[in-house]
């Protein structure tokens, strides 16, 4: 319970909600590990996530801490 209340609980609890935007990068992030030899496109991620391309990008980057095509 701690770790919920604490400086990165908000973070955390984002991370943990079913259909946020971050767990569906981090389903997508578990897709790009699985097929890395595949081509990406990543409007087709952002389409399979259900987000524009843009908004995309802007979780990405939030999450893995870099851009989908790195």
């Amino acid at each position: 319970m701690r770790l919920l209340t604490g400086a990165q609980g908000s973070k955390l609890r984002h991370f943990a909600s079913v259909n946020s935007p971050s767990q569906k990068i981090i389903q997508s992030i578990t897709w790009l590990k699985h097929h890395f030899a595949l081509p990406m496109q990543v409007d087709e991620m952002a389409s399979s996530a259900h987000m524009s391309p843009s908004t995309f990008r802007q979780h990405f980057k939030f999450v893995a801490g870099m851009s989908p095509v790195q």
